[in-house]
């Protein structure tokens, strides 16, 4: 299943082992008065002090509002920050106007736009210290929210989940909020994608469920949620859920792609085709939309078609190791036994480890009747794999072929060790035992 919040591609970025944030002296004569900057990296400082990956520095000088962002990157730079904080104030005889700037240096993939609102306050909230808690828990959130996103883009999803849900700590109430809302959407919809990845489904759709409640006609959530109910089993809810993913956003191929994976599941051949077809339709280049086509193709005894489809997957991508193994399939089927050992042997190029083509490649040469190159397939085919009951099983058959009966025997008698339910391999056994008499 393909979930959005996972690029089909992985970009390198903000990865390495230490996170610094940066926070610049807040621009205001009177700022030793108030305390915003140091009360911001006081409440970060308590916030971040159980990530001992993540350090919280002092710039110790302004960044005025003229100098603005390429003068905050340049510092952040020299500084060798992640993360930069810097901003200004502005106070009348009654109120005070806080503008806050937060800066990531590096390209995170998943961080959506971060922008803030001023703030205007009375100067008695400011002297209360309520502007100062408001921007600093603010900033905790926005600095945790984007650690976890570090976290989250390396794939370390305990982690992420660790960070998104200490930054939700930090959340005020949206009116008053000086962040804009689409950071905490963010928030549940990344946490939700990383507890999937972790096989917490229900945990999961809560999070997807937090982010519908804001945006109902947000498709790719319904998409990701109806992976979710899928991996639960729940294929009809699931199904539900990619369909009014397409009602609001009827291109969106991963939505088709995964729907077609559902109707698999539930044996609807003609229902899966015509959503891997679709999903081709807007995106033509997904080679495993071809692959899973190509095994509906299969199940319906279309073997053509099912070629066709391997064919196109291995255009797009010549590496895929599984096509080449469906493809030689497919012309074993039709009879076609040298293209299909052709596709085996490429197979086995590519990934040498890979049992299933041993063991393949060696049924086509026993169907060709050289039963010494069968048995050396299913030979090395057990090497990689010696809890392979089917090798043993079709190496048995192959040393009947041969008339080596006790070969054959202890081959069937192993794989029943393996697999007791196997009738084939009973019946092999049993007709081996005949023969010996």
């Amino acid at each position: 299943m393909v979930l959005s919040g996972r690029s089909w591609y992985h970009q390198q970025s903000l990865l390495k082992n230490q996170v610094v944030v940066l926070v610049a002296n807040f621009e205001n004569p009177q700022d030793d008065q108030w305390g915003v900057t140091k009360d911001i990296i006081h409440q970060l400082e308590e916030a971040l002090e159980e990530y001992d990956n993540v350090e919280v520095q002092a710039l110790n000088e302004e960044i005025t509002a003229q100098e603005g962002i390429k003068v905050a990157r340049a510092k952040g730079k020299k500084h060798h920050a992640d993360i930069v904080l810097w901003g200004w104030y502005q106070d009348t005889d009654s109120h005070a106007k806080v503008t806050v700037k937060f800066e990531v240096l590096e390209e995170l993939h998943y961080l959506p736009s971060v922008q803030t609102k001023p703030l205007i306050q009375t100067i008695a909230k400011l002297e209360s210290f309520e502007i100062q808690t408001q921007l600093s828990e603010e900033m905790s959130y926005l600095t945790l929210f984007t650690i976890g996103l570090v976290r989250y883009e390396a794939k370390d999803y305990e982690g992420a989940i660790a960070r998104f849900t200490k930054a939700l700590e930090f959340v005020l109430d949206a009116e008053q909020a000086i962040v804009q809302n689409n950071t905490i959407d963010a928030l549940y919809f990344y946490r939700g994608v990383a507890y999937y990845y972790k096989g917490e489904q229900d945990k999961a759709i809560t999070d997807f469920n937090q982010v519908l409640k804001i945006h109902p006609e947000y498709a790719e959530v319904y998409s990701n949620r109806g992976c979710a109910y899928s991996e639960k089993g729940e294929l009809d809810q699931a199904i539900a859920d990619y369909t009014q993913a397409l009602k609001f956003y009827p291109e969106y191929a991963p939505a088709y792609y995964n729907r077609g994976i559902a109707y698999s599941d539930k044996g609807e051949q003609d229902k899966v085709i015509a959503d891997y077809t679709q999903a081709l339709k807007f995106y033509p280049e997904y080679a495993p939309a071809y692959y899973n086509r190509g095994i509906a193709y299969s199940d319906k005894g279309e073997q053509d078609k099912v070629i066709a489809d391997y064919n196109q997957a291995l255009k797009i991508n010549p590496g895929f190791t599984p096509a080449y193994i469906n493809r030689g399939n497919a012309y074993f089927d039709k009879g076609e036994s040298d293209k299909a050992i052709a596709d085996f042997t490429q197979a086995l190029k590519i990934n040498s480890e890979y049992a299933l083509a041993y063991n393949n490649r060696g049924n086509t040469y026993s169907d060709k009747g050289e039963s010494d190159k069968a048995i050396a397939d299913f030979t090395q085919a057990l090497k990689i794999n010696s809890e392979y009951a089917l090798a043993y099983n079709n190496r048995g058959n192959a040393y009947s072929d041969k008339g080596e009966l006790e070969k054959a025997i202890t081959d069937f008698t192993q794989a029943l060790k393996i697999y007791p339910e196997d009738a084939l391999a009973y019946n092999n056994r049993g007709v081996a035992y005949s023969d010996k008499r």
